[in-house]
């Protein structure tokens, strides 16, 4: 499952892609998510890379929980961050796209990872499928 992670709020593009980036630091420290999580670059038009500026985070992730660990943080870091409107999740698994909004105000409520996940599930996505196991290797037996 690919995850886009987009960040409304401040007040030029280069405070937004600075929030990015503190939330991607943040997100690295996630055993879950630590190696999957990568900027991904402004491209004008034309698909042509602009500069250093981070439009949005992609997250690659394994079913299994990571989705809930990546709601949880991004959540715990819009509560530090009161600039932040909103964030929105793009998730896409397999031929399907999802689009979730989290809102400043809804993120500080109790209950926030909890009904993202649970409205991420709604849609139809599979957030908490245990991973498939390694194939063995046969034994000489």
């Amino acid at each position: 499952m690919d995850v886009v992670v987009t960040a409304d709020g401040g007040d030029s593009d280069g405070e937004g892609a600075a929030a990015l980036g503190e939330l991607r630091r943040q997100l690295a420290n996630e055993d879950m998510l630590r190696g999957r999580v990568r900027e991904r670059s402004i491209e004008d038009e034309a698909g042509e890379h602009l500069g250093p500026l981070t439009d949005a985070l992609v997250a690659a992730l394994e079913p299994g929980g990571a989705f809930t660990v990546l709601v949880g943080a991004v959540v715990a870091w819009m509560r530090l961050r009161p600039r932040t409107e909103a964030v929105t999740f793009e998730i896409t698994q397999k031929d399907r796209t999802v689009r979730l909004v989290l809102r400043r105000q809804q993120a500080k409520e109790y209950d926030a990872v909890e009904r993202i996940v649970r409205a991420a599930v709604e849609a139809g996505v599979d957030v908490e499928a245990a991973p498939q196991p390694p194939a063995s290797a046969p034994s000489d037996g």
